[in-house]
């Protein structure tokens, strides 16, 4: 834990975070928790949820491919379990994948469907279903973003297109539900330690770019500033790296 997430108090606040597996993920669930969060873990199959759950310290996790459409339910019925009833605090989502890159006129559709799929239409699934226990806490969700998701950048493809999407999805969800309480945001982590960095820029030595605990405990700081100053920032696009 660092000493800026020891700064910040969630206590009593209820998260979920996807993804939680390896990456980013596993860094944003034990900073949550160390802020005093309660968190539901998700992955992709019982024994990571179960693996991540063990060592963030997580209250509960939910295990499931995002492609199930049958996902998003699930994970409305543990929130109110563990919630007793009482809502979400917070949303951060974070799963998803590269896919394939490659300049536009050899793209694989088929593999170009299934990229969308799970980096837009699962994220959307997810946020609609537990939008209800969002509401009644005048919660924030976080759409993971990135860099590219603002800009044009070569041989991206599917990747960034669904980030644009998911830029998009902030800016409609903030327009029809911010009235209400609702602290959208889109959030890009930067250039983290992950295995889909290496992926995306081709080399195994990533170590000059940043900590996934360095970012976790900004997101932390962000979901903090988001529970108790989200009118200042909802419905933006913004940097982890600057809180």
């Amino acid at each position: 834990m660092t000493h800026e997430t020891q700064r910040v108090d969630l206590t009593g606040r209820l998260i979920v975070v996807t993804g939680c597996s390896r990456g980013l993920g596993a860094a944003l669930a034990p900073a949550l928790v160390g802020a005093g969060a309660r968190v539901i873990v998700h992955a992709r199959d019982e024994a990571a949820a179960a693996e991540a759950m063990q060592k963030s310290g997580a209250h509960a996790a939910v295990a499931g491919d995002l492609a199930d459409p049958a996902l998003g339910a699930r994970m409305m019925a543990e929130v109110m379990r563990v919630s007793a009833g009482q809502g979400l605090d917070g949303l951060i989502l974070n799963a998803g994948v590269l896919g394939e890159m490659g300049p536009l006129d050899q793209v694989d559709f088929a593999r170009f469907r299934e990229v969308m799929e799970l980096n837009v239409d699962a994220q959307l699934r997810l946020f609609v279903a537990t939008l209800p226990a969002l509401l009644s806490r005048r919660g924030v969700v976080i759409w993971m973003s990135s860099g590219v998701g603002r800009f044009g950048a070569p041989n991206y493809g599917a990747y960034l297109v669904s980030k644009h999407a998911i830029e998009g999805l902030n800016r409609l969800a903030h327009a029809e539900y911010g009235a209400r309480g609702l602290v959208s945001l889109a959030v890009a982590p930067g250039m983290v330690q992950t295995d889909m960095l290496r992926a995306a820029l081709g080399v195994d030595d990533v170590n000059m770019h940043t900590r996934p605990e360095i970012a976790a405990a900004a997101f932390v700081r962000l979901v903090h500033k988001a529970l108790t100053h989200g009118a200042e920032i909802a419905g933006a696009s913004l940097d982890v790296l600057d809180f």
